[in-house]
């Protein structure tokens, strides 16, 4: 008589060490295909960095400004005239576009400003040519008109009042004609911002998770931002000698949240 434990595996058994298998044959595939994407990434990067030197050298012999092209693997060079340094139409940069965007970063070399550098996404590569790009909260108080003489205001910032004032005598103009002359709001602002965004920035005022406040003016704007993404607590209330709604400053207050600008992984970047 034959034991049924001589059988051999048992149904459980079978299902246990297929599942086994399965879990290891993924972990292969995702560690396989994590490498093959280090690999694509890496011949990108290195790829641009001898674009980088091409260029560079062609500038320097006072030669045309090309470099030369290369196949990439799961990348797309894009730049004007097919290999031109001087990159892009919209944003003078050569990019190295990849196929999936969700799987590989951008990247991109600068030729007029000799840089090279890597993004996460199309919009953090536009954001590279945005010399005033800001991150955190952003305050734009604008005049919109006015207007009285001996006209003061005052800005509230975080529970902190700022007190400005504005004359015609300092505008040389009369008090009936800022409303149609942009020059005249833009000489109000010169003269009444910047007394307010001085006093903002000689405080070293900072918002409520830590980050420095600080104002600039802009024509007839002041701008107020911190690197917090919540809104400052901001308010403008004008008062005039003479009386009369008609007769105060009017404002337009905007608030605009731009959130933290992405950056690649550890292993794309240069």
């Amino acid at each position: 008589m034959i034991n049924s434990k001589e059988k051999g595996f048992s149904l459980i058994e079978l299902i246990i060490t297929l599942i086994i298998t399965a879990i290891l044959a993924q972990l292969g595939f995702i560690s396989f295909n994590r490498f093959n994407r280090r690999t694509k990434a890496l011949a990108a990067r290195t790829a641009l960095i001898n674009i980088k030197k091409e260029c560079e050298v062609n500038r320097d012999l006072d030669t045309k400004k090309n470099f030369t092209l290369v196949d990439l693997d799961s990348y797309s060079i894009e730049t004007k005239n097919t290999n031109s340094c001087l990159g892009r139409s919209d944003n003078n940069l050569v990019v190295l576009k990849p196929e999936i965007p969700e799987d590989y970063p951008f990247y991109y070399y600068d030729f007029l400003n000799n840089e090279i550098g890597c993004e996460i996404s199309e919009n953090e590569l536009n954001f590279t040519q945005e010399e005033n790009r800001f991150e955190g909260n952003q305050n734009i108080i604008e005049l919109d008109g006015w207007w009285g003489r001996n006209d003061r205001a005052t800005v509230t910032l975080n529970g902190r009042n700022y007190v400005a004032y504005a004359t015609d005598y300092w505008l040389g103009v009369r008090n009936d004609d800022l409303d149609g002359r942009q020059s005249h709001q833009i000489k109000w602002g010169d003269k009444f911002w910047k007394q307010i965004s001085k006093r903002i920035n000689n405080d070293e005022l900072i918002d409520n998770e830590g980050n420095e406040i600080k104002a600039s003016v802009s024509g007839n704007k002041i701008i107020i931002n911190s690197k917090s993404q919540k809104p400052l607590d901001i308010k403008v209330v004008a008062y005039n000698h003479q009386g009369g709604n008609n007769t105060k400053p009017r404002f337009l207050i905007k608030k605009n949240i731009v959130p933290p600008k992405k950056e690649c992984s550890n292993q794309f970047i240069f």
